[in-house]
């Protein structure tokens, strides 16, 4: 069994894309660009990924692409399962929501000086955030 590691953009990118062949049971460049939004390079690469993970067929031309096999439950994937790298991205998803959130309410508290408390309730929060940010795994 093959395992390719990536790190970064590409791993997640990688994932999303088994993602993707799981739920539409379907490969293609166009699904990939459609559902991922990203441009055709990306989308033959990681074409190109899953075809040299025994996943997929090679193609011919534009034609949706042959599956071969789905990833097992425990298959290793980027130095995880697809559903510990999929539980990554969502926890890292999570973090930069709330840390977005929190950047957007700071601006507001901080000019009003009765919330003095309440900015410093969020940079506690802010703190906790980035700390569990860095004990998140690597993707």
């Amino acid at each position: 069994m093959n395992e390719l590691t990536t790190t970064g953009e590409a791993s997640q990118l990688l994932t999303q894309a088994l993602e993707v062949m799981c739920a539409e049971q379907r490969m293609s460049t166009s699904l990939l660009q459609r559902r991922l939004r990203i441009g055709y390079a990306r989308a033959i690469g990681l074409l190109g990924q899953l075809e040299a993970l025994g996943f997929i067929r090679s193609g011919f031309g534009a034609a949706p692409r042959e599956i071969l096999r789905y990833p097992s439950a425990d298959e290793p994937i980027n130095g995880g399962t697809l559903q510990q790298n999929s539980d990554r991205m969502q926890a890292r998803q999570r973090l930069a929501e709330a840390m977005a959130a929190i950047h957007a309410a700071l601006p507001f508290l901080q000019a009003d000086a009765e919330c003095a408390e309440s900015v410093e309730a969020l940079d506690h929060a802010r703190a906790w955030l980035e700390i569990a940010e860095a004990r998140l795994p690597s993707s």
